[in-house]
């Protein structure tokens, strides 16, 4: 059996909890084999299925989870209470008393409707079976409402009293009211129910009725049971700072209340939180039902940890300890106090501040391209704060003003040291890249970030700034010559690629920010050999092939057959690209361009390079690329041919890009899930080629 410790105790309504960690009335607890289950990993209780006077029914499917990433952030569920009559429960609850451990807390969740008469019957079957407590649902969104229950009831502090005050008459055991959260103020509502004689309150219920979504294409809401949907309650993470606002509403106004926290609980920190702001326990639902009845294991073990380090002797100790610190928006000091600074250690840079930055504030936020890292101006900041919630590393802090002004005049970038060579000449650089441990560095986006991350260490490193003849972008009779050194910001604005290659600079335009762009290099973009690199998949499209120069000579190189993986291409030890080739695409061929990604400036979730050509109105020309789907960027060569031929259209564009993402390979990361880019290819495919045929 799971050891119990002593400064984990606590105590709702005069009922001793081993811990402060139960499970809510939900579908963990739908029957006594689940209950028990949890109850010999450790939980200190549960609230079993609510029960009526009659049973319901549940529709299928009943759920439906909203993700990001791969993490739920909340759950629609359009399930009622128990499907089982109140007698079955009686014998549950019996079977649970014989078997789980001797100090298990039961409690029996009751509904009745607005007649006080029928909530005597289900409360006198749970008493007789046993329980320790019961809990009064007034609180179910949907369905149950429908037919004067739930938070029909819940929201009416005068009915709330007399039918609390009515159970109370004939109750043996602790009385806790479930109240709603979908009320201006929960605070009368308690205020009635502990005038009822409520010896408890949980705080809360599930949010809505909402509708988390609706298929656009089927135009069916979720979840979908068979064509038709619903309102549902709403739970999990999304729930839980309106949760925590109505807990912390309540045990302000309400001290004398004893509190069941509940809504969004995921882990010891979310449960420590809840009890900051007075609960005295907490339910847990949604939390098990992602991660199991085992996640009693790090609500127990986080939480003696966190008393053992912040010097708490019991949780109760911590019980509404954050409460004094939470006061009126007109309470708060209103002084320009402080400033964000970015320390160059953590910093990626990924951009995303500098995105956050340019909306919300003055654009404080910037790269330095030579350091690579992002700096916040002092004289621009306007203190929100939201980039230090937006950074990945925690890079980003909040520092008295002076303090960031100083740290920003000296902030340096530390980097493994290294020694730099500037050749002025290719046969200058070809022969320093033959040393040992010698990498080349162009505009040093990647190479200096990831030395910053230990990822590389190189001992040596050839910076080709001091060659002459690298940048230059020159028309040509089938084409255009791109110096590899040439930069982004160079490609954006060029005139020439603007009149007679759109693609380049639309799509150069599209990448990161302006700072970066001003360093960021062609050729480095494509000797990274990122999956992810934006200019890759419009090359690739175009047919574009690459001129290199080694120890052995010089050579031309097809695009298509540079990449080997991530961060492999072709290029022998010490050969270097000189220059891009891309060929005119045929006359009165359409070209897109299109991303996805955590924000516009960030590095690719998917991206999609389309060239389409049709006559007669019917495409004889078709040229498909994506990025970020498969360790290097693909051609869809068989989509491509799959469209030869026919009318593009709505309907055949979809068909276009499901054959697209048949032979791609897509990985989960921090930017997205395997599932999550396919789809995304899918449409973005679905988008590139409509917009490229001019019917978007």
């Amino acid at each position: 059996m799971p050891r119990s410790f002593e400064e984990l105790r606590t105590s709702i309504a005069g009922v001793p909890l081993k811990n402060p960690f139960l499970l809510g009335s939900a579908p963990p607890t739908w029957d006594d084999e689940h209950i028990i289950r949890a109850a010999k990993l450790g939980w200190a209780g549960a609230v079993h299925k609510t029960i009526a006077v009659k049973e319901t029914q549940d529709p299928s499917p009943r759920m439906f989870a909203r993700k990001f990433l791969e993490d739920v952030v909340s759950v629609q569920n359009i399930e009622l209470i128990t499907t089982y009559p109140k007698e079955q429960w009686a014998k549950w609850n019996r079977h649970i008393k014989a078997e789980a451990p001797s100090d298990f807390v039961l409690i029996s969740s009751l509904m009745g409707t607005g007649d006080p008469s029928s909530w005597t019957e289900p409360l006198q079957v749970a008493q007789e079976s046993g329980v320790d407590m019961v809990e009064l649902n007034m609180s179910c969104p949907h369905g149950s409402p429908e037919h004067d229950m739930g938070a029909a009831i819940g929201q009416h502090a005068d009915l709330v009293e007399p039918l609390v005050r009515h159970v109370k008459r004939f109750a043996k055991v602790p009385v806790a009211v479930k109240l709603t959260p979908n009320v201006t103020s929960v605070v009368p509502v308690a205020k009635a129910a502990l005038a009822g004689g409520a010896d408890a309150l949980t705080l809360t219920n599930t949010h809505g009725p909402v509708m988390s979504a609706v298929d656009v294409e089927s135009m069916i809401p979720a979840p979908d049971v068979l064509g038709k949907g619903a309102y549902g309650g709403m739970s999990g993470p999304a729930v839980k700072p309106n949760t925590l606002r109505i807990v912390s509403e309540v045990a302000k106004a309400l001290p004398e209340a004893e509190i069941f926290g509940i809504g969004g609980i995921e882990g010891w920190r979310d449960a420590m939180e809840f009890m900051a702001l007075g609960a005295r326990a907490t339910q847990v639902v949604t939390g098990a039902m992602m991660h199991g009845y085992e996640l009693i294991d790090d609500l127990i073990t986080g939480t003696r940890q966190f008393l053992l380090e912040g010097g708490y002797p019991t949780v109760v100790d911590v019980v509404g300890k954050a409460l004094p610190n939470l006061v009126a928006h007109s309470d708060l000091s209103f002084q320009d106090w402080m400033r964000t600074w970015v320390n160059p250690a953590e910093c990626i840079p990924c951009t995303r501040c500098v995105t956050t930055c340019s909306v919300v504030g003055r654009g404080a936020m910037k790269i330095d391209p030579v350091q690579m890292v992002a700096r916040s101006d002092p004289d621009d900041c306007k203190g929100c704060g939201l980039c230090v919630g937006v950074c990945p590393t925690g890079a980003i802090k909040m520092l008295p003003e002076r303090e960031a002004r100083e740290r920003y005049q000296a902030v340096t970038a530390i980097y493994p040291k290294a020694s730099y060579y500037f050749p002025e000449t290719i046969d200058e650089a070809i022969a320093a890249l033959r040393r040992r441990g010698a990498m080349l560095k162009a505009g040093g986006t990647d190479i200096m970030v990831r030395m910053k991350q230990g990822l590389v260490s190189p001992a040596y490193i050839v910076d080709l700034k001091g060659v002459k003849g690298l940048a230059y972008i020159k028309s040509k009779e089938k084409g255009v010559a791109i110096g590899a050194a040439t930069t982004m910001k160079e490609l954006a604005e060029s005139k020439l690629l603007k009149e007679k290659l759109p693609a380049l600079p639309e799509t150069a335009m599209k990448m990161s920010v302006p700072e970066l762009r001003e360093v960021s290099t062609l050729g480095g973009n494509l000797c990274n050999a990122s999956p992810a690199a934006d200019m890759a998949p419009v090359l690739l499209a175009l047919g574009a092939s690459l001129k290199s120069i080694g120890p052995r000579g010089s050579r031309s190189i097809p695009l298509s057959s540079f990449f080997l993986g991530p961060g492999r291409t072709t290029l022998e030890p010490g050969e270097l690209i000189t220059e891009v080739e891309v060929p005119f695409p045929p006359e009165g061929v359409g070209f897109a361009f299109v991303k996805a990604g955590r924000t516009y400036t960030d590095i690719a979730q998917v991206n999609v390079a389309a060239l389409v050509g049709s006559r007669g109105g019917v495409v004889d020309y078709c040229r498909i690329a994506l990025g970020s789907v498969a360790p290097t960027p693909v051609r869809a060569t068989g989509a491509e041919a799959s469209l030869i031929g026919r009318k593009l259209d709505p309907a055949s564009a979809r068909e276009t890009a499901k054959v697209a993402v048949e032979g791609i390979k897509p990985i989960s990361d921090s930017r997205g899930t395997a599932k999550q880019r396919r789809d995304t290819a899918e449409l973005l495919t679905r988008r590139a080629l409509l917009q490229a045929g001019g019917l978007l």
